[in-house]
């Protein structure tokens, strides 16, 4: 039996389960994809990512926000960032922080998703369904770290209440000739330009 048990394999999950076995502690984390194959998709983050990191994460960084530039039909204004935002690829941030749970010694299973969750006298019991192995099997844990995002299944099955959420639509665009990479633009105008990011 692991001393503690991760349901979730996206950045909070591989980063909380790596923290964990560095020191010292036997970690499992299961989720229903495979953690090294996500698909592609870029994320804005602050540059405090390095902070929690510990290190600057350049192979996943696309790209950095230095100003924004906002507009509306009378006026325009730049704003220069003291620190820039970082556009980052999540698919290398989840692949390099599966690299590094598992080099500290995290086991890490794929294709695992949780059905079922309950409180026993001594341990959490919950069950998985393993779609690589075809079966289903049981687990106990002390600890049970849900770490499986807003809409979490271990949120619902244990009755926590859950947050609302708002879809965001990203888009990989051609920036026009002139036009700096660094600069987050956002209009006022209705039934013009919305927001632009670069």
């Amino acid at each position: 039996m692991a001393e503690i048990d991760i349901v979730g394999g996206s950045a909070a999950g591989l980063f909380a389960g790596y923290l964990l076995a560095r020191a010292g502690k036997s970690v499992r984390l299961f989720d229903a994809n495979d953690v090294l194959n996500v698909e592609s998709r870029t994320l804005i983050t602050t540059s405090q990512l390095n902070d929690v990191l510990g290190f600057f994460p350049q192979e996943a960084v696309v790209n950095q926000i230095d100003q924004i530039d906002l507009y509306s039909s009378r006026r325009a204004v730049s704003i220069p960032m003291q620190e820039p935002d970082l556009v980052v690829e999540r698919a290398a941030i989840i692949r390099m922080l599966a690299r590094m749970a598992l080099d500290a010694g995290v086991e890490i299973r794929g294709g695992c998703k949780l059905t079922h969750l309950e409180q026993g006298a001594s341990a959490i019991k919950f069950t998985i369904r393993d779609s690589h192995r075809d079966r289903v099997e049981d687990f106990s844990s002390r600890v049970l770290i849900g770490a499986d995002g807003m809409s979490s299944r271990i949120a619902k099955i244990a009755g926590a209440n859950s947050h609302q959420t708002t879809p965001i639509l990203q888009a990989i665009v051609q920036l026009q000739k002139g036009e700096r990479a660094g600069t987050t633009k956002v209009w006022f105008e209705p039934g013009i330009r919305r927001i632009s990011t670069g």
